[in-house]
């Protein structure tokens, strides 16, 4: 079986709790970029994920906010960016 992986925009997101990524992820996160540097890069930040849950999603808000462990509303975002934008998320985790 053939895909057509053409119609699939070429977007790399990360998720951190904020802008800085740790030394010790800045390899996993240069890989990516070194290896797809066409695809735009996009680093979600704990605020991002939140806003963007509010802005697309707000009927979940209550349930995201109500997770007792930031790891948990982390996790359900990545399956909301995927479908959102229809894309692979990739897991480094800080």
């Amino acid at each position: 079986m053939k895909y057509d992986i053409s119609s699939i925009p070429k977007i790399i997101h990360q998720t951190g709790k904020n802008k800085h990524v740790p030394p010790n992820c800045v390899p996993l996160q240069r890989t990516w970029l070194t290896h797809h540097p066409d695809w735009e890069y996009r680093l979600w930040t704990d605020v991002d994920n939140r806003a963007f849950i509010s802005q697309h999603y707000p009927w979940f808000l209550p349930i995201y906010d109500s997770y007792p462990e930031n790891i948990m509303r982390v996790d359900a975002v990545r399956y909301f960016i995927l479908y959102h934008y229809e894309r692979a998320v990739c897991r480094f985790r800080f």
